[in-house]
Order: structure tokens, then sequence, then C-alpha cells
């Protein structure tokens, strides 16, 4: 990489890390960092676990305001209004008419029922639903009930004046059927919902003033209703002196100043220990837009619902991150954002030590990411880690008397707080979503997840397939190398999956010409027919044929890239030998005979480089012992180490050793020798024959 490139990519990163650092702040809450952490945590009927909290300044002291506003409903009394004189006289109006209808009714007697009438009127006719009230308002003076009438008893009055079966009382009768008895006293409901509105609100009202300095509860106490209204108003009281005296400017730089050390010190580690990484620039960009794009939306759902971030599956990031890049990288950006995020949650040191813990569960658990068996088995530890930091936390911070009341806290009302685990359940459930996650950054950034790579290993692959049916000596040199190079991988810590696929893949431009290539000729070589630079393009071509053939089939770049790299910019010996032993006068430009790829630019890249050529090599060893094949492996590797092939390579030279070292023994067992059978020496029991056979097999 250039100067220039490097120092563009380098500010580049720069703005991206400011960029973060400005929306992570934007989006984090503002008074929240102001209000103690007691004032936000204690719930109503449970032990206080903090310190002995005292009253910061005087604030009112409320009774118990559920019982107050109990007492208040209650003891109250409705409204209740006589109907207007309009009324009163239309239905006396109606009772001189009916008595008057009535003359065979003696006069004395209808005086009497008119005199009754009246007096039940004004003393006032009530319902039954209201007779069952013990006292009544009437014209702002409490009345019991029991002084009222009600049309029953009107009607009973009237009976005993009279008789049945007289006229009488067919006159009684028309006065009942006119409704004249009806109740004249109704409820004003307008007028009662108002007073008792007054009534709640009064019964609401704080009773006197605890002073500043007043002990409000001790540590290990219960939070009553009453003292849950005074830590209330302590807490509303805090929030409102806040917004009087804070502009928040100072929240803010603080938070910001939080957020910047944070990202900077993610900025630090990808530089100084991840230098490939930093200056990937689609890397970069995906790990920062990742880590703010979580860190928003924690933000964001903890304004709403704060008691719901233990829904938000954390442990997503580093499965993701540690599928792209490596477990370090996972793990700090984990805690980069483990330690923002603190800001919004509720209790801040469960809440580093649970996601700390989850994290490392996630990376030690998806570092080989290639089963479904993986994302199960992470998923169980995810809820085992949460679950075990939530039940030793409780036990720290409530402080229980007995085994009992640990498993009260968590069973019976009013904690109730079972639901957490359940929380915990469906955020391990929820990192199922990593597949579709790893699938959108794939095809948004490029990338190659390992379960990517399996699928490529998979010698079912059309190009496979094709490679296998139309040069199946390639084929098994492919097979062979890959063998190789993942021994060797393994050994130096490189991506072995990554290396299978590339070795498996890196020849696949030879199926266009394969009867030009050794491993598949039989007999018959074209070569002997076509001049040295003629030879020489052919076998270069292969390299070009194979990226052809690979985009078209839409293999990921990481893939294309062992095909490009695999030679480098190597040179076909063998046929510029044999152009310089035709032109023994002339200088033969090396440039024809030279393969135009990219140098190996990785560690897995180079292993095959490596292993392709030793693994063509050996094969033409007469006498393939330990030897010889050691020697023919230190020649080749020498060789492009001489010829500056593994210059860009990101391998050191004990990292070469091991590649040989293992390249050595993996040959060792492919070509080892076997005893040679006695054809001439015919077995004299069935036992000795058998056992000569398992000797056979035995050193196979």
């Amino acid at each position: 990489m250039d100067k220039k490139s490097e120092k563009f990519k380098l500010f580049a990163n720069i703005g991206l890390i400011v960029l973060s650092v400005l929306l992570v702040t934007y989006f984090l809450p503002e008074t929240e960092l102001q209000i103690p952490e007691c004032l936000r945590s204690y719930k109503v009927d449970t032990k206080w676990a903090y310190e002995d909290y005292k009253a910061p300044f005087d604030v009112d002291h409320y009774p118990d305001t559920a019982h107050a506003v109990k007492k208040a409903k209650d003891e109250f009394v409705p409204i209740y209004e006589r109907y207007d004189e309009v009324s009163r006289l239309n239905r006396l109006s109606a009772l001189d008419t009916i008595v008057k209808a009535h003359s065979e009714v003696p006069l004395p007697l209808r005086m009497a029922v008119v005199s009754k009438v009246k007096e039940c009127l004004d003393r006032g006719i009530i319902d039954e639903s209201t007779r069952k009230l013990k006292v009544i308002s009437e014209n702002d003076e409490n009345k019991p009930t029991a002084q009222f009438y009600t049309t029953e008893q009107v009607m009973k009055k009237l009976a005993i004046i009279c008789p049945a079966n007289t006229p009488a009382a067919k006159m009684v009768s028309e006065i009942a059927a006119e409704e004249l008895l009806a109740p004249n006293i109704g409820k004003n409901d307008a007028r009662s919902a108002k007073r008792l509105k007054v009534a709640i609100e009064s019964a609401r009202l704080p009773d006197g003033i605890v002073p500043k300095g007043s002990l409000i509860i001790r540590k290990g106490d219960i939070v009553t209703p009453e003292v849950a209204n005074t830590l209330g108003q302590c807490y509303s009281k805090t929030v409102e002196i806040n917004e009087k005296e804070s502009s928040h400017l100072w929240s803010w730089l603080g938070q910001c100043a939080l957020v910047s050390l944070m990202m900077a010190s993610f900025f630090t580690f990808m530089y100084l220990f991840r230098n490939r990484t930093f200056f990937n620039y689609r890397k970069m960009v995906f790990l920062i837009v990742l880590i703010t794009v979580f860190i928003v939306m924690v933000e964001i759902i903890s304004v709403r619902l704060w008691w719901q971030i233990y829904l938000v599956p954390f442990a997503l990031v580093p499965i993701v991150i540690t599928t792209f890049t490596d477990s370090r990288t996972a793990f700090f950006s984990h805690m980069v954002m483990v330690v923002i995020c603190s800001i919004v949650a509720k209790d801040r040191a469960e809440f580093i030590i649970m996601q700390f813990l989850v994290g490392n569960i996630a990376i030690a658990s998806m570092h080989e990411f290639s089963r479904r068996a993986h994302l199960i088995r992470c998923a169980f530890f995810v809820f085992l880690g949460y679950t075990m930091v939530y039940l030793s936390m409780t036990a720290i911070n409530k402080n229980f008397s007995s085994f009992t009341e640990f498993l009260n806290f968590y069973t019976d009302a009013p904690y109730n707080n079972w639901h957490n685990f359940l929380k915990f359940a469906l955020n391990a459930g929820t990192l199922a979503f990593s597949y579709v996650l790893i699938f959108l950054v794939e095809k948004l950034f490029g990338f190659t997840s390992t379960m990517t790579l399996v699928e490529l290993s998979d010698t079912n692959h059309p190009l496979l397939r094709e490679m296998s049916t139309r040069c199946s000596g390639t084929f098994q040199h492919s097979l062979q190398v890959a063998n190789l190079a993942c021994e060797a991988a393994s050994d130096i810590g490189a991506n072995v999956q990554l290396v299978r696929a590339g070795a498996l893949f890196h020849d696949v431009g030879k199926s266009e010409n394969p009867a030009f290539f050794t491993e598949n000729q039989y007999g018959v070589n074209p070569h002997d027919a076509l001049s040295p630079i003629q030879s020489a393009q052919i076998v270069i071509n292969h390299v070009s044929d194979g990226v052809k053939r690979a985009t078209k089939a839409k293999l990921p770049q990481a893939i294309i890239d062992f095909i490009e790299q695999h030679h480098g910019k190597g040179r076909t010996k063998y046929f510029y030998a044999m152009a310089c032993k035709a032109n023994p006068d002339a200088e033969v430009d090396p440039t024809p005979y030279t393969y135009t790829g990219k140098n190996p630019q990785s560690k897995e890249t180079a292993i095959v480089m490596m292993a392709d050529a030793c693994e063509a090599a050996t094969r033409s060893l007469k006498n393939p012992d330990e030897a010889t094949i050691t020697g023919m492996v230190d020649k080749i590797v020498a060789s492009q180490l001489s010829d500056g092939l593994l210059d860009e390579a990101p391998i050191n030279l004990r990292e070469i050793a091991l590649v040989k070292q293992a390249f050595v023994n993996r040959l060792r067992s492919m070509y080892h020798q076997r005893i040679e059978y006695p054809d001439d020496v015919a077995p004299r029991k069935a036992d000795a024959a058998d056992a000569t056979a398992d000797a056979v097999e035995a050193q196979s």
C-alpha cells in the first residue's frame, strides 16, 4: 500500500469515528446521569438495597396515598337536588284533578289523602338505590336517607287511610298510575363528580414536611407505599432542580467525552494491533457501522422501554464480528459497545458484568461457526451466563436472610421476577437471527463467512464437478493440495476453512485446456508440437481462465484471490529454460514466461502457493522417502523466497518453517512405503495367511 492511499484511509477512519461519536452522543438521554441510582431502581414492597437515604432537601411528606384515596371514596357523600317548582305544581294540580273526580269518596277522606301526599312530597321521595346510601347531601347539608320516603313507603301510608276494595283505594291506584308518587329528589351527577374529584385531590395532598437531612429509609427496610411517595417527591424535585439549574451542557460534554474515549481506544487498538484490518476500508466501515447502529438502537430502546434492555441480543455483535475478523477484535469491539451502552443501563455494574461474560461465551462458542449445532450451543451458554450473573448479583444486592426468601423473590407476589428468566431465554433465542445478519453482511460488504466456505468446500459444487470430469488429475491434485495446506494452516493458526476452499478452486482454470497439464496427460504431450512461448502462454492462461470461471460462477473474492495469487508473479521456469536453450546466443525476454497475477497477500494464499508447488514436485520423486521429500520441499520454498514471491504475505520465517515441516509430515504419510507381498511364498496354514494379511493391512 502506498503512503498516499494509507494516509487517505487513516483520515477516512478518523472521520468515521467522529461521525460515530456524534451519532451515539446525540441519542443518549440527557437527565438519567443526574438522578441517583437508588431513586431510579427501588420498588414498592421490596427491601431497600442501598445505604441509608436522607432527604437531600425539604420535601413534602405524603401519607399512604392509596389508603387515603380509598378512604375519601368510602366517605364521599353524593349531592342530591329536588325537582323544580314547576314539577311540584304540576303534580299537585294532577292530584287535585283526580281527587275531585272521585266525589263518591267522602270529603274528609279525600282531604286526608291530599294532605298525606303533600307531606311526603315536601319531605322528599327517593328511589330504592338512594335508600341504600346512609347519607346524601341536599343544599350543602348532609341528611340521612332514613328521613326520606320511597314510593313503596308512601303507598303503604295511603293504604292505611284507604282500605282495599273501596272507592278510596281506587282513587289511590289512579294517583300511583299517574306517577304522582315518583321520586322527586335525584342525584346531580356533574356536581357529585366534581366534589369527588376535589375529595380525591385533597386526599393526595401532603400532610407535612420532611426536613432536609431527615432519614427517609434505612438499608434493608421495606419500601412501604408511604416511603415510596416521599422517595418519589425526592426524584421529582431532583429532576425539577436539574431542569432549572442545568442546561445539560456538562451532561452532554461528559457523555461525549466518555463515548469519544471509548471509540478512540477502539481506533488505537485497530491501528496498533490489527493494522491490516485497519487499512481494509470495507472491514473498518463494517465494524464502525455495526457498533454504532447497535449502540443507537439500544439507546432508543432504553429511552422508551428501559426495563427491556436485557431483551437486546448483545451477543449478536461479537458473533458477527468473529465470523468476519478474529476473536480479539470481536472482544474489544464488544467491550467498547457494552461500556457505552452501560450509560443507559439501569444497574451498570450488573449490566457490564453480565455482558462481559456473555460476550466471552459467544466468542468462544462461535470461533468456528460452521454448523447449526454451534449456534444452539452458543444460545444455551448465553442463557446460562445471563441466569448465573443475574442470580449472583441479586443475592449480593438483596441480602436475603434465607433460601426461602431467595426463592420467593422470583416466584411470589409482589416480586414475580421469574419473567426476567423469560427475557434471557428470548434474548438467547434471537441469536438465530445471526444467520440472517451474517448473510446480509456478506452481501453488503463482500465478505466470506465460514458457513459459505463450508458450502464451497463441497465437491458437488458445479465447478468442482466439472473439474473432476474434464480433468480428473487436476481434481486429485487439488484435493491433495487442500489436505497439505490445511495441515500447515492449522499449525500456524491460519484460517483452515478458507485454505481448504481456496485450494480446491485454485486450479479451476485448467478445465479450459486439461490436456496441456501433466497430471491430465496419458502418454501424449501436446506441448511437443508447440514452441516454448506458446506452451508458456497456455499454462499461464489457466490463471485468467480460472478467474473468469470463478467470476461467472459468482465465487467470493476471497476464493478468486487464491486463483490469482497461487503462482504470484512466478515464472514458468521449464519453458523459459527451453527457450534459453533453443536460443543460446540471444537474451530471452522473461516477460512472456511470467505469470501476471498478484503475489500472495495473505498467509492463506501463501500456504496454498507453497503447497501447490510442493505437491506437484513430489509426484516426480522416484524414491519419496523422508530425506528426499524434505530436500524437495526445502528447495521449492527457498526458490519462492529468493524470487520474492512471499514478500507481500504477512508470514514470517518461523511460520514458514512450521509450514514446511507440516508438508513433510503429510507428504511422508501420503507416499509411505508398503511392504512387498510375498507372492512366491504359499501359506502353509490358514492362520499364517491371516497373520500376513493383518500385517499388510496394519502397515498400509
